[in-house]
């Protein structure tokens, strides 16, 4: 498998908080978590498709598919340790819902 980064904003606190959960929760080290602000984060961010490039959101490069906002976190939550495998439950949401509450959380982070 190939390696899975989880670009993440370093200036936020709660992402921060977030980053330090998933190193808690990542038994199997599948992640490597990066700041999208320090030099390794934007030499990645070199890299980003177009059409994500505005977005304000935790990103995950799996094998060379970008994801983010709740697919992302999704996709993150499964790799982890339980409980958090349960929140995969999310899928069946559909995904402009999710996304506006992520956004709706991230605008108040």
């Amino acid at each position: 498998m190939l390696e899975q980064i989880v670009l993440f904003d370093g200036f936020c606190s709660v992402c921060t908080k977030w980053g330090r959960l998933i190193e808690a929760r990542d038994h199997g080290n599948k992640f490597r978590l990066v700041a999208q602000d320090s030099d390794e984060g934007e030499l990645i961010l070199q890299n980003f498709p177009e059409n994500i490039r505005n977005f304000d959101s935790i990103f995950l490069l799996k094998n060379g598919q970008w994801f983010y906002k709740s697919g992302a976190l999704i996709r993150i939550a499964a790799g982890l340790s339980l409980p958090f495998p349960i929140l995969s439950l999310f899928w069946l949401i559909p995904s402009p819902i999710r996304d506006f509450a992520y956004d709706i959380h991230a605008k108040y982070r």
